[in-house]
């Protein structure tokens, strides 16, 4: 069974008003009426483009958290170890920069 144009027309507020009992049946109706509407109204379905984003890094040199399993492997890039001290704590800061990360 198919839906007609008028199943979208001719509609009362009365009909917003669902006993508990028939919201499965409610529930479906909407489900067929979403897959059935775009056909109704001749609509094409669009197709999502396939979007690329390469992944890359902007110039420059980073520190990253080295986590415990180690640095990737495989990479085509070194990885260079190295520690950095932050010292905030008040106003005789205490910084430290080892292996130039």
């Amino acid at each position: 069974m198919s839906i007609s144009t008028l199943s979208w027309t001719n509609r009362t507020l009365h009909d917003a008003f669902i006993p508990s009992h028939l919201l499965g049946t409610r529930k479906n109706h909407v489900k067929k009426a979403l897959k059935e509407y775009p056909r109704l109204k001749k609509a094409v379905v669009p197709v999502d483009p396939e979007v690329r984003i390469p992944l890359t890094w902007p110039m420059g040199t980073y520190g990253l958290p080295m986590p415990k399993s180690g640095c990737p492997k495989g990479t085509k890039f070194p990885w260079h170890v190295g520690t950095r001290f932050h010292d905030t704590e008040d106003a005789r800061g205490k910084n430290s920069l080892v292996n130039s990360i």
